[in-house]
């Protein structure tokens, strides 16, 4: 209980306290349950995450030994209904799946076109449907060349595909950057880890919600970390963004890594949201004058 008491002070915020806000679905809880590796999701998302098949909690990824839902933590909802009537003004919106927001947003953001145009719009339904089922893909699928396949194709769209849609909403949903996370940690192939590291940072550097879910499992900072240090080069620019403790970066040693960068070429550095090298000079100087304190 005195977790939460802090949080139902401050009334006057905007923000709902972060333990009211289910991590898949990024909205208010409205029927929380607990796994039991401590971790709280609205009742409708982690239906949804395990009738596509998954047997693992999304944030921790732990194997877990019963997928059958407990009951609605009460204490958890009793506190989420105690602070909303302080905040009247806060409404919650109804959960949607991910896909629902993505055909939503496709579907809003579509270009007009005229009775002249017919191949103009079959070619971009055809490109529309490609990119869905590329975020399918990564999100559900259980074979790694697919979700690796889905990464490189999501990166082409990125970089110069003009849908008139927005596809950083698209796939900023945290079940999608988890989906992201999960290539970073399984896939060996160096093209696939670059296109991964270069679209997490490139949401990261337009919105703080993608760096808050990668920042709340530690062993996710650490993956990233490690990928650097084994040569993604590119991976410096999501490190600076993600802020990890100077403490932990100078624990793992990451000094000479971030020298290396200096060595590197512009030519042969991917271009992304910061120079890869301007991170570097960063975040040596946060190691620095850590060192200095």
């Amino acid at each position: 209980m005195a977790d939460f008491d802090n949080p139902l002070q401050g009334s006057g915020k905007h923000a709902p306290p972060k333990d009211f806000v289910c991590p898949i679905t990024s909205h208010i809880f409205d029927d929380p349950v607990t796994l039991e590796t401590g971790q709280t999701y609205e009742r409708k998302a982690i239906e949804e995450w395990f009738n596509r098949g998954n047997l693992t909690c999304p944030i921790t990824r732990q194997k877990l030994q019963n997928t059958q839902l407990p009951k609605t933590n009460y204490v958890l909802k009793r506190l989420i209904a105690s602070w909303k009537e302080r905040n009247p003004h806060l409404v919650p919106p109804p959960y949607e799946s991910p896909y629902e927001d993505t055909e939503a947003v496709v579907k809003s953001t579509m270009p007009s076109t005229s009775p002249n145009s017919v191949i103009t719009q079959a070619t971009v339904d055809g490109m529309m449907s490609e990119l869905r089922c590329a975020i399918n893909n990564l999100y559900m699928s259980e074979v790694l060349q697919e979700s690796e396949m889905a990464v490189l194709q999501i990166e082409k769209f990125w970089r110069g595909v003009n849908l008139g849609v927005d596809i950083h909403s698209m796939l900023s949903k945290p079940a999608i950057i988890n989906g992201f996370m999960e290539i970073l940690f399984n896939s060996v192939e160096p093209q696939v880890l670059q296109a991964a590291v270069f679209l997490l940072a490139e949401m990261g550097s337009r919105d703080n919600a993608v760096i808050q879910t990668l920042t709340r499992v530690d062993t996710d900072v650490e993956c990233i970390m490690a990928l650097f240090m084994n040569g993604l080069t590119e991976a410096v620019v999501l490190l600076y963004l993600l802020n990890p403790a100077n403490v932990n970066l100078a624990e793992m040693a990451i000094v000479e890594s971030l020298i290396t960068v200096f060595n590197k070429k512009e030519e042969d550095l991917v271009k992304m949201c910061s120079k890869p090298k301007t991170a570097a000079v960063l975040l040596l100087a946060r190691i620095i004058e850590a060192v200095k304190r």
